[in-house]
């Protein structure tokens, strides 16, 4: 996953392998800011909610009844249970 959406640096467990891959991300604000862009849009989809509403959706077109999204969304509410969006995310 990482290789593929290009969102981290793959190293060895070796401490000067990982030096070496935290100096090369200081040293290039670009590869920086590229595979930031790219950790962020990936993880987006691992949110729990997005993972809930995408489950939903599927029980929905199986039971044929949209209105079943809405009560069982009601019944999982939680005031804890914010969205990323919502929740503010590390700068």
């Amino acid at each position: 996953m990482v290789t593929r959406h290009e969102c981290g640096v793959v190293v060895r467990y070796d401490p000067g392998a990982m030096a070496e891959a935290v100096l090369r991300l200081l040293d290039s604000r670009e590869l920086y800011e590229r595979l930031s862009q790219n950790a962020a849009r990936q993880s987006a989809g691992y949110d729990w909610t997005v993972l809930l509403d995408r489950e939903l959706d599927i029980i929905e077109e199986a039971r044929g009844r949209p209105e079943a999204h809405d009560a069982i969304r009601r019944s999982t509410d939680r005031p804890e249970a914010t969205h990323r969006s919502e929740a503010g995310r590390a700068p």
